[in-house]
């Protein structure tokens, strides 16, 4: 029975710090983030898509931290990264 626990206890924390780490490195996020181009799976701290080279993040040119390729507004500094839209 002490056997069967141990066997069960190691399984567990195999699971939660080996395999689910595994899996994130190999398939990108565990969220599922994946590139608007090509959807290969992709981690949130990633510039471009190591698939297909599209660009997902860039610097903010007034506080030179990376932001979203996407955002209207840097989150850091508040100024306004792409011009000519509404809102």
């Amino acid at each position: 029975m002490t056997l069967l626990f141990l066997v069960a206890i190691i399984l567990i924390i195999y699971y939660l710090f080996i395999y689910k780490e595994a899996y994130k490195n190999i398939f990108g996020q565990i969220n599922g983030k994946k590139c608007p181009n090509c959807g290969n799976p992709i981690e949130s701290n990633y510039n471009v898509c190591p698939v297909c080279k599209e660009t997902l993040r860039k610097k903010c040119p007034d506080c030179g931290k990376m932001v979203d390729i996407n955002w209207k507004y840097c989150p850091y500094c508040e100024v306004q990264l792409r011009k000519g839209e509404n809102g």
